[in-house]
């Protein structure tokens, strides 16, 4: 489990590296997955809460713990509009984030604050 909180991914993450929610333990949300290839989910009654637009993810980042993983790059991700924003790890084009300060601090050499 990368912490506790919520995990949330991007849009254009299910092609690139969707087998790391096997290693997920908790709920999981798309962040504007509902103009994606997943849009057809987000049309089922249970896909309400799953799919997140960039409103709600500010929300919840400023509410508590949140984990953002993503293949977009910072200058065009959600990402570039939340603070604080701590960078966990960043390797093969993937991108790990949070806003939490304690996780931030356990992440190790990977970490990298703005």
């Amino acid at each position: 489990m990368i912490g506790t909180g919520l995990a949330l991914c991007t849009r254009h993450f299910e092609r690139a590296c969707a087998s790391v929610l096997l290693g997920l333990h908790g709920p999981v949300h798309v962040v504007n997955g509902a103009r994606s290839n997943l849009a057809f989910g987000a049309t089922f009654p249970d896909g309400h809460g799953v799919f997140w637009d960039a409103a709600r993810l500010r929300r919840e980042w400023a509410a508590g713990p949140v984990f953002l993983i993503s293949v977009v790059g910072p200058d065009h991700s959600v990402v570039r509009d939340l603070a604080p924003v701590h960078r966990l790890v960043e390797a093969g084009g993937r991108r790990l984030d949070t806003n939490a300060a304690a996780a931030a601090a356990r992440g190790g050499a990977g970490g990298r604050d703005r």
